[in-house]
């Protein structure tokens, strides 16, 4: 579920591509820095530049648990070399992106903005139900205790 709607949350950003959602370690949907500096269209050292700042600001608690340092490969004019990279959780990308200016950043906060506000009113939406559901259930016992007695007085119990 998670996977699904980070791609669908970042897939107006760079001519409708969905960005590609791997996993942590422990199991958890997380994407490339270098995935998130491509959709976002920054160079991946200014990306690995702006994590190094959040980790100055973050305990190192939230650090270790949503930025898993990576090892990528990285194809050069003379054939590969190896790079840095970190796979952000959930947490961690939207962390990093809200520090993000330019147009496909605000786009980016706009959909995040759009996404929430649709799903607090699907909860609203779901409360609603069940207090409806939960009136309706009380309004079945009360019919049932109040008509009870009048069963017992016409069975004659």
């Amino acid at each position: 579920m998670a996977e699904n709607s980070l791609s669908q949350a970042v897939s107006f950003i760079n001519d409708n591509s969905t960005m590609e959602v791997g996993l942590t370690a422990e199991g958890q949907p997380a994407v490339r820095s270098d995935i998130v500096a491509y959709h976002f269209k920054r160079s991946h050292k200014n990306v690995l530049r702006d994590i190094a700042k959040l980790r100055a600001k973050c305990p190192e608690s939230f650090f270790a648990l949503n930025f898993e340092p990576k090892e990528i490969e990285v194809k050069t004019g003379f054939g590969v070399r190896k790079d840095r990279a970190y796979l952000l959780t959930r947490d961690a990308f939207s962390l990093l992106v809200m520090g993000f200016t330019g147009a496909e950043a605000v786009r980016w906060k706009l959909r995040y903005i759009e996404t929430f506000n649709a799903l607090e009113a699907a909860a609203l939406e779901n409360r609603a139900e069940l207090a409806r559901e939960a009136g309706y259930r009380q309004g079945l016992d009360e019919g049932r205790a109040s008509v009870a007695p009048r069963l017992d007085e016409v069975r004659g119990e």
